[in-house]
């Protein structure tokens, strides 16, 4: 079975994304917590890291409403909302390979956009330590130099 936070948050960060871009953010969550060796669950609602855990992020909403129909074994219905919570699953059970190189970061294009723009150290001076591995929809993935 999935781990709900882990499904919710491909659902949060990538609903709208081709399959490989859900993929990619998956991988991220599965590169992540095997690095780390931590739970789905902490990686996912760890401070700061995927915005659509943040109370005042549009996905948050849904994101309850999924988790609570989730406890309650109601069915999801929402062909997106499926489709991401199976990517989510073959990704977790490696059904799925990784295909962001080992990326443990993502960025939109928007954002990175913004970022090299405005060079706010202390908004996105994370990026200037990252390489990119790969684009995959809307988003650029990113690893350690």
């Amino acid at each position: 079975m999935v781990d709900k936070y882990f499904a919710c948050t491909v659902i949060g960060e990538a609903r709208g994304e081709p399959i490989e871009g859900q993929v990619g953010v998956a991988s991220v969550i599965r590169n992540r917590a095997l690095a780390a060796k931590k739970p789905y669950k902490d990686i996912c609602l760890a401070h700061g890291q995927f915005s659509c855990w943040n109370v005042n992020d549009p996905n948050f909403k849904l994101l309850q409403k999924v988790l609570s129909d989730l406890d309650q074994g109601n069915a999801i219905l929402d062909p997106y909302l499926r489709q991401s919570i199976a990517v989510a699953r073959c990704v977790q059970e490696m059904d799925f390979l990784d295909n962001t190189n080992g990326a443990k970061n993502y960025i939109t294009k928007d954002r990175w956009k913004l970022a090299n723009t405005r060079r706010d150290e202390q908004l996105d001076g994370w990026i200037n330590k990252m390489i990119t591995t790969v684009i995959l929809g809307n988003h650029i993935f990113l690893r350690e130099k």
